[in-house]
């Protein structure tokens, strides 16, 4: 019996596509840096970037980034560069670092602040004895507690903090209150511009 007509016969292909006419697509330009950074922040990051980008290529490894953000004295912990890779990386597989998604980073870490910080307005509670967390305490008693725990200051050295803490006004000799937390506030304005270093010194 012949086979029926037409069959096996391949069914027809698509007629082909259109064809790409000029240059390719250019790649996507990065975002500009952060509104909040000045042209000298933008620069001391760029270098630090640069410093690391050991193969030359406008990319860094991301475990780099923990080691950088410490050097401008923020204390990442894992979880937190975690959450910072998920926010400003293309994906998870990505295993590199891009100059517009550093900038970010910093970004994130200068307006979330720091755990230590934190750390420090806390130890400043406990010693003046601020249960409710006022962010004032008694300055006298908080002298106290400074010239008997750890590392006690030395009369001379406490009156340089009292001169300073006056001169910045968190400290009213009329009524003796400290307000310890716009004392570390002034401590971090003095750093360099939008950078929040740790607190080491009260010169």
């Amino acid at each position: 019996m012949p086979p029926k007509k037409g069959k096996g016969k391949e069914p027809p292909k698509p007629p082909p596509g259109p064809k790409q006419i000029g240059p390719p697509p250019k790649p996507k330009k990065p975002p500009p840096p952060p509104a909040c950074f000045s042209n000298e922040d933008i620069m001391r990051f760029k270098e630090m970037f640069k410093a690391h980008d050991e193969e030359n290529i406008d990319k860094i490894p991301l475990e780099a980034i923990p080691l950088m953000l410490r050097k401008w004295g923020f204390n990442p912990k894992g979880a937190e560069i975690r959450t910072l890779f998920a926010q400003f990386l293309e994906d998870e597989y990505v295993d590199t670092v891009e100059l517009h998604e550093w900038f970010f980073m910093i970004e994130a870490k200068m307006n979330g602040g720091d755990d230590f910080e934190l750390a420090v307005t806390k130890a400043f509670a406990c010693l003046g004895h601020d249960d409710e967390e006022t962010g004032t305490v008694d300055f006298l008693a908080l002298k106290e507690e400074l010239m008997t725990w750890g590392e006690p200051l030395s009369e001379l050295e406490f009156m340089d903090w009292t001169k300073l803490a006056m001169k910045d006004k968190t400290y009213n000799p009329e009524d003796g209150m400290f307000s310890y937390v716009k004392f570390i506030e002034n401590m971090n304005n003095k750093d360099v511009r939008y950078v929040k270093e740790p607190i080491t010194s009260l010169n």
